[in-house]
């Protein structure tokens, strides 16, 4: 009966030692089943026990350890009431070593349950943890996948808003720019024309001085002469004075003639005064010329102040260029750390996203690790060779699509680079562009400088100003080609803007199909888990169905965590694909390249542990056999147990000797299981402190989040900003525009009005010089038609009538 006993519970331990993770408590604490057996070796005397109080108390603690769950245990302890019952009858005694040893056995029994017991509610609470903690992952993973949909379209709204904003800008630049041309050029040609006729006036103004000089000239020689008539009437007045003596003789005949004389002297001094009086009108004109000529030179000076302002104006005109080039160059900075911060935003979230994403993985492939391994002990391990050749397929897989996966980023990245190129190369276009135009501003400078110049110098400045306006007409030409070859880069850039755009949304759109349908079947699968869990009852399994169900678990498991993982990849290298950033997608190859490495490891380890319990469900198997044996032996003996006390006490003493070496095999094994239940509990612990590391992540990760929604609602607030300096400047510049239409309209009503005096002072020049050319005819007949007349004795009032008109 012993040896039954003792047969019944090394099948129990040996089915334990595949299910348990605890240790046995002895009569003071928790010891291990070794120390337990090493005492049992010590004591090898036998004693007796002959109180019926202590085979009761044996037979109740084995009747308490009745565990429904496990049909050997029940079996092995109606075969110990059975044979407590025969002892009673036969008036048996058991050694006092042997009592013992069976009240350790049934304590023992009965800690190992409630440590089962203890521990199964600890593995379901543990579960429904993870599950909670699974379910606030999905929570934040679904929360972060919208929030990252949402950041980009509103960074691809946004950044079709500002590439619209600049495309209108570029054009409006470009469209002020050639009004700018065209206005310079009329002004050139303004000032052309208003050169040209103010040449004019000058040699209108020039004839009219030589003409005013000659008149002077006429006077002066007639002012010449009356003096040599002075001289000559002062000469006549010594004759006079010879005549005087002569007058006495001469008066007769100046009596005769005085008569005729003074007829003679009325007429001449009535043309005296006729002459006087014109003289005194011709000295008005020339008073009233010269006052002409002074008004025309001061609107000549008038005209000066007003090309002077004109200068001056187009100076602020360049000053207000420069600002704008200066604030539009300030506004693209702005704009390119605007976008800078906004991609740094973007690498933060797809770093939290990945983190999140590991995070997700290591949890998922402990807890799946950790299950593995209690259904491993829990269940028979005979198809772990086609698991093993599945996973070994799922990892080419996988192998194969990270393949597939780098060389679509090679392909990304060699874009994204072409793409920046042509950026850089559109942005130092830009840049020729706006030296071309500033050195074209200075040319501009140094030619009106030039005009200035040339307006003082004279015809030598004229020419010189011609080529220079030829040059300058060569130059705006080849500005003009040049900007007819930008705009046509600039559409090019355009269309090839348009294509990325459209590629990117595609493969967008692409990746939310696959987030979606990958999320979908992970909540399928969570149901059939849920499902498996409900439908696990331990009360109502056989070893079958629970073989059958354990292998329907580890291939679906198998298949799910395939699945699982290539979506995780995949989740992984489209997030990849969305970052720009090359270095940190070579750091992440490089890494998932030594997870690879890790995992290969973990798999060599694993299926080196494989083996190792494969051969001992091997010696298991093996043991079972000898221990069923064992209880055919026992039944057989139980029919013999009639036999005589001698008989039955050698047998005992066999069955003792036997149970020695039993227990030492057992010693052995309980070893392995104690080595496997501490492995199991530091498994359990590091399950714990990861679940808690997982919670301090997301912890962060919802902080981080926080953060930046904030940074985001921060930078949208300065790109409105931004946005409403750069209306504010163009609404400036609009308003600057319309001033200066106005003052070079007004400039240009002010110069016409200008040419039409200047037009009216030459045409009274021309009517002045004619009147004066007349009335030199007129003095100049005048005088010869007085010279005969004024000869021989009408010397002194020829030289009277003249010092008078004099």
């Amino acid at each position: 009966m012993l040896l039954f006993l003792f047969s019944t519970f090394a099948s129990f331990m040996s089915w334990s030692t595949s299910r348990s993770w605890f240790l046995f408590r002895g009569g003071r604490g928790l010891l291990p089943w070794r120390h337990y057996a090493q005492g049992v070796r010590d004591s090898n005397h036998p004693v007796q026990l002959n109180s019926i109080e202590t085979k009761r108390k044996l037979t109740d603690e084995m009747a308490s350890c009745l565990v429904p769950e496990f049909p050997a245990v029940s079996d092995a302890l109606e075969h110990l009431r059975e044979l407590d019952n025969e002892l009673r009858e036969d008036g048996m005694a058991f050694s006092a070593e042997a009592s013992v040893h069976l009240s350790g056995m049934t304590a023992a029994i009965t800690e190992l349950e409630g440590y089962r017991r203890a521990a199964q509610e600890s593995l379901e609470a543990e579960k429904t943890a993870n599950g909670t903690l699974a379910r606030h992952i999905d929570d934040a993973k679904e929360a972060a996948r919208r929030e990252i949909t949402a950041d980009v379209a509103e960074g691809r709204a946004s950044r079709a808003a500002e590439v619209d904003g600049l495309h209108k800008h570029l054009v409006d630049v470009s469209q002020r720019r050639d009004a700018i041309e065209e206005r310079q050029k009329d002004l050139m040609r303004q000032n052309g024309t208003l050169h040209h006729e103010k040449e004019r006036v000058e040699a209108e103004l020039e004839a009219l001085v030589a003409a005013l000089n000659d008149q002077l000239g006429m006077n002066k020689g007639l002012q010449t002469q009356l003096e040599q008539s002075r001289e000559q009437t002062e000469v006549l007045a010594g004759g006079t004075a010879r005549a005087e003596r002569d007058k006495i003789q001469l008066r007769e005949q100046m009596e005769v003639q005085r008569e005729a004389l003074a007829a003679a002297r009325q007429h001449l001094d009535r043309e005296v005064q006729q002459v006087e009086e014109e003289i005194k009108q011709r000295m008005e004109e020339v008073r009233r010329r010269r006052t002409e000529l002074g008004r025309a030179l001061g609107k000549k000076q008038e005209t000066q102040e007003h090309l002077r302002e004109l200068s001056s104006q187009t100076a602020t005109l360049e000053s207000s260029l420069q600002r704008v080039t200066e604030s539009r160059s300030r506004c693209e900075k702005q704009l390119e750390g605007e976008t800078q911060k906004h991609q740094h935003l973007k690498e933060k979230k797809e770093v939290l996203k990945k983190d999140l994403q590991e995070s997700k993985v290591t949890s998922s492939s402990l807890i799946q690790h950790l299950s593995e391994e209690i259904s491993r002990m829990e269940s028979e391990i005979e198809e772990g060779q086609a698991w093993r050749g599945r996973h070994r397929d799922s990892l080419a897989q996988i192998h194969q699509t990270l393949k597939q996966q780098q060389e679509e980023e090679r392909r990304a990245r060699a874009e994204g680079f072409r793409v920046v190129q042509l950026l850089q190369r559109s942005t130092l276009q830009l840049d020729q562009r706006v030296a071309c135009i500033s050195h074209h501003r200075k040319e501009v400078r140094e030619m009106e400088e030039q005009m200035a110049a040339l307006r003082q110098a004279g015809v030598l400045g004229k020419r010189t100003l011609e080529r220079e306006l030829q040059e300058m007409s060569t130059s705006v030409e080849a500005h003009g080609r040049t900007i007819q070859h930008f705009e046509e880069e600039r559409n090019k850039l355009a269309e090839l803007l348009d294509t990325g755009r459209r590629k990117q949304e595609a493969h967008v759109a692409k990746l939310t199909s696959d987030i979606r349908s990958a999320r979908r079947r992970y909540q399928e699968l969570l149901q059939e888990e849920a499902a498996l869990q409900k439908q696990q009852r331990p009360g109502s399994m056989d070893a079958d169905l629970l073989a059958r169900r354990l292998e329907q678990r580890r291939a679906k498991y198998g298949e799910e965590e395939a699945r699982q993982r290539e979506e995780v990849e995949q989740y992984a290298a489209d997030a990849e694909g969305i970052c720009q950033g090359i270095e940190e997608k070579q750091r992440q190859a490089e890494e998932e390249e030594k997870r690879l490495k890790e995992a290969e490891a973990l798999w060599m380890e694993e299926e080196v542990r494989h083996r190792g319990m494969e051969r001992m469900v091997e010696e298991l198997k093996k043991r079972e056999a000898e221990l069923e044996r064992t209880l055919l032996e026992l039944k057989e003996k139980t029919s013999s147990l009639l036999q005589p006390r001698s008989e039955l006490k050698a047998q005992l003493e066999e069955v003792q000797r036997r149970y020695m070496g039993m227990v030492g095999n057992q010693m052995s094994e309980l070893r392995r299981a104690e080595m496997s239940i501490y492995e199991c509990l530091v498994k359990e612990e590091q399950v714990r402190l990861e679940n808690s590391r997982f919670r301090l992540s997301i912890t962060a990760m919802t902080e981080d989040v926080g953060r930046a929604e904030d940074d985001g609602d921060r930078y949208q607030e300065e790109t409105r900003l931004l946005r409403q300096e750069v209306r504010d400047v163009l609404d400036g510049l609009r308003e600057r525009w319309g001033e200066d239409v106005s003052v070079l309209r007004d400039h240009q009503r002010r110069d016409g009005d200008l040419l039409t005096a200047m037009n009216i002072t030459r045409k009274r020049l021309e009517t002045r010089r004619e009147q004066l050319e007349n009335l030199s005819t007129r003095l100049e007949q005048q005088v010869l038609a007085l010279s005969p007349q004024l000869g021989g004795g009408a010397i002194p009032v020829r030289s009277q009538c003249l010092s008078a008109g004099v």
